[in-house]
């Protein structure tokens, strides 16, 4: 299994892709199954595509972590030279949600063309969306998710499920008042207090520090990765405030 990269042949765009199959005579004709990257090899023929393998791996996992890791390092998604729609891994966003560009917003909508989106997104769109800071301090109130969304260029996904880090900021939908909220640091500690009891692979002053590494020391992935021990695809989803991967190895 390997980790690859498809390239467009006449418009340059390219894909960053895993191919785990064991059949070599599927692997060696595979380019891709991304959603753009098919529809692109239908428009300009399989003779004008052409496949570079980057890396080779003994098992799934790594190959799937690298391909995570090399998508979010070329930042692929929003890029307007590559076709990936997802973040890589085992498929589909990460539960906490990144700045996108409108060429990203623009994939995803093309890709979504035709689809209904399900009633209960279509009325948690509406709910009134609250911002804070860090610090769990009320900043601002939006008459809807989606006008949250525009005006900040952001996508909140997993907001139903209470308050969610992004960007820099915490967000949640309006149960109440405007009481401010416990700060990020706190979230942080409580969810390393919660997850205690797995096989944790840092502790959760090692997390703070980690980010404030990243934040004010301007250390990158490389280094982040060496002074605390864990992957670079560990490292990008603690930064990015994604899921916390590493607390069950």
């Amino acid at each position: 299994m390997y980790v690859y990269e498809t390239k467009n042949l006449i418009n340059g765009k390219k894909y960053i892709g895993v191919c785990v199959t064991k059949n070599e005579k599927k692997s060696k004709k595979y380019l891709g199954s991304g959603k753009l990257l098919v529809r692109a090899i239908k428009k300009y023929g399989r003779e004008n595509f052409e496949k570079n393998i980057i890396k080779v791996f003994d098992n799934e996992n790594d190959a799937r972590e690298y391909e995570r890791y090399l998508i979010s390092e070329k930042n692929a998604v929003d890029s307007d030279d590559y076709y990936n729609l997802t973040d890589g891994g085992y498929g589909g966003f990460s539960k906490e949600c990144r700045k996108i560009s409108d060429e990203t917003k623009e994939k995803i909508s093309k890709s979504n063309k035709g689809k209904k989106m399900p009633k209960s997104q279509l009325i948690s769109m509406s709910y009134v969306t609250l911002k804070y800071d860090l610090n769990g301090i009320f900043i601002e109130e939006y008459p809807s998710k989606s006008e949250a969304e525009r005006q900040n260029n952001i996508k909140l996904t997993g907001i139903e499920k209470g308050v969610i880090h992004h960007t820099g900021f915490l967000w949640k939908y309006k149960d109440g008042n405007y009481d401010n909220i416990e700060p990020y640091s706190k979230m942080l500690e409580i969810y390393s207090i919660e997850n205690s009891k797995r096989n944790s692979k840092l502790r959760e002053d090692e997390v703070l520090n980690l980010i404030f590494d990243y934040n004010n020391n301007k250390l990158s992935y490389d280094k982040l990765s060496n002074k605390y021990g864990i992957s670079k695809s560990c490292v990008s989803d603690i930064i990015k405030g994604k899921t916390y991967k590493w607390v069950s190895r």
